[in-house]
């Protein structure tokens, strides 16, 4: 994971609604004004997979998956 991401918020998929997402890490990015999602490997390190909600330019602050396995920010 790029350290130039400022992480804030974080939190863990644990939602049915996007099945290959079990388990990634929804990660708040300051300077990205994005959530990133990032997977665990198999070997301990992270894949950056992708950018999440860039279109709202927003400092997202807090990163959290809701009752309907929604990621919110």
């Amino acid at each position: 994971m790029d350290a130039f991401y400022r992480p804030s918020g974080m939190a863990v998929y644990r939602g049915e609604l996007f099945p290959e997402w079990q388990g990634d890490l929804l990660v708040g990015a300051l300077v990205n004004r994005e959530v990133r999602r990032v997977r665990w490997q198999e070997d301990g390190s992270a894949e950056d997979v992708e950018g999440l909600f860039g279109e709202l330019d927003a400092r997202i602050r807090d990163v959290r998956v809701g009752p309907e396995a929604r990621s919110t920010c």
